[in-house]
């Protein structure tokens, strides 16, 4: 189907316009906290299989913030040297997403997957956490926003649904005066 048939069939259609209107609302949010718990469950299996050691600074790469959220001029990338699970000093760095500069020699705990040596993390909120937490704020805080949206999509539905509860119940008899008692 072309994109020209699919625009003229909405168009047409206010009724199948509602309908995806109705399904698009909830779509993005969902999807921000269905992304948010496979980050969250990331995450956690990391550290559950991570080893945790003490890494030495010998390395800091700067580079321009290109992200409008962190905030600052500058981001840092921390190389820490660590004895890796094979008993040997190796180095790897932990990303780049960090607003506070790592002092060279400066020792802190890391976490490190004892099967690739390239996979090493602070222990920081910031590296673990402040993804996943962000995205899922973005998602309830989009469902908030949708739901008073999607109620007022779905108030005609509602309307005729109550309608056809009313006019459909059979009428009530009025009561047999041989039957009440005074």
């Amino acid at each position: 189907m072309s994109n020209y048939m699919l625009q003229s069939l909405m168009m047409s259609n206010p009724a199948l316009r509602r309908w995806a209107f109705q399904r698009l609302v909830f779509l993005f949010p969902a999807l921000c906290i269905l992304a948010a718990l496979a980050l969250f469950g990331e995450s956690t299996l990391f550290q559950m299989k991570a080893q945790r050691t003490t890494g030495e600074v010998v390395r800091v790469y700067e580079w321009e913030n290109e992200n409008p959220f962190l905030g600052g001029d500058k981001t840092y990338g921390p190389v820490f040297r660590y004895t890796w699970s094979d008993g040997k000093e190796t180095r790897a760095s932990a990303g780049h997403a960090f607003l506070i500069p790592f002092k060279v020699g400066s020792k802190h705990t890391i976490l490190f997957d004892p099967s690739v040596k390239t996979d090493v993390r602070t222990t920081l909120f910031e590296q673990l956490w402040a993804v996943p937490v962000t995205i899922l704020v973005l998602g309830l805080v989009t469902w908030i926003l949708a739901l008073p949206i999607w109620l007022w999509l779905i108030r005609p539905r509602i309307a005729r649904e109550r309608e056809k509860r009313l006019f459909c119940l059979p009428r009530s008899q009025p009561p047999d005066e041989s039957q009440t008692t005074r």
